[in-house]
């Protein structure tokens, strides 16, 4: 998630990997743990990779996105983070 969100073009889009990605690997390390590779396995995983999205999303764009903006108006990346003047 970290590497794919140093490459993304804008602020707006660099929470997206890191909601992606814990949706799916963290929402199937949980349906594992519930049910197993079982039939249950497809609607246990839909279910907490969704909750677990929906978590992630709202850290990243309530709380990381604005982090984010003030940082980058404090300067605090220097010239490492063109992406954030778009």
């Amino acid at each position: 998630a970290g590497l794919l969100t140093a490459r993304c073009p804008s602020k707006w889009l660099a929470p997206l990997p890191p909601v992606i990605c814990n949706g799916i690997l963290v929402g199937g390390l949980i349906s594992y743990q519930e049910v197993g590779f079982t039939a249950a396995f497809g609607g246990t995983f839909l279910f907490n990779a969704a909750s677990v999205a929906l978590g992630e999303l709202l850290a990243c764009y309530v709380l990381g996105l604005p982090l984010l903006t003030l940082m980058d108006k404090a300067k605090v990346f220097g010239k490492t983070a063109p992406a954030l003047h778009s």
